[in-house]
């Protein structure tokens, strides 16, 4: 198996908690808040590792790591000021969205990558926000 398949394998494969979760709280397979807080849950795991990830190439290619350090902390920040304004499921999954929406930019523009890499990355993060949205009108 080359590199470039397993990296695409698991990258895809990850998106399965991504759209079986909404999938499943839809069809009201199981606890609501349950379905949601796991989603929530793997989400923010996804993005932490994600988030990690973009201090380690930073450190690999000599650039600052600050950045990524920022970005580990997003969803937090937003999700704090989100929550004047709204109730805690939306500010969450709005939180959530916009960091991933952010990380996206910021590792399209701070690193270099292979094209195959780049493409995924646009497909990954356009299902996982998409899968966010979904959690947001079901809920």
């Amino acid at each position: 198996m080359t590199q470039k398949t397993k990296i695409q394998l698991l990258g895809y494969s990850g998106l399965i908690p991504f759209v079986s979760l909404p999938f499943f709280d839809l069809l009201e397979l199981g606890n609501n808040q349950t379905i949601f807080n796991l989603f929530v849950l793997y989400s923010l795991c996804i993005y932490v590792f994600l988030t990690g990830s973009f201090w380690t190439m930073s450190i690999q290619q000599g650039k600052e790591p600050i950045y990524a350090i920022l970005l580990f902390f997003l969803p937090f920040l937003l999700g704090v000021f989100a929550n004047s304004y709204a109730n805690a499921e939306f500010s969450v999954l709005l939180s959530l969205i916009l960091s991933y929406f952010v990380a996206f930019f910021y590792e399209r523009i701070a690193f270099e990558q292979d094209i195959f890499y780049k493409q995924m990355r646009f497909r990954l993060t356009n299902i996982v926000i998409i899968s966010h949205i979904g959690m947001l009108i079901i809920n």
